[in-house]
């Protein structure tokens, strides 16, 4: 479970560089924007993931112990 979390926590650096990256290319060229669209959600997505995970993995060391 803990390489879960890891990966989620990973991820959000990962979702935050693109946004950037996206946001300067949009104003050159505006067909990106579906990308920048889906990359706002994909972050929404990932960090909900992260802390559903944090949520399951305290659950399971509480049943562990």
């Amino acid at each position: 479970m803990f390489a879960f979390i890891e990966y989620s926590w990973l991820m959000i650096p990962s979702c935050i560089i693109t946004i950037l990256l996206l946001l300067v290319t949009v104003p050159d060229d505006v067909a990106y924007t579906p990308f920048l669209i889906f990359a706002f959600c994909s972050m929404i997505c990932t960090v909900r993931r992260f802390f559903r995970a944090r949520m399951l993995y305290g659950e399971q060391q509480t049943t562990e112990t």
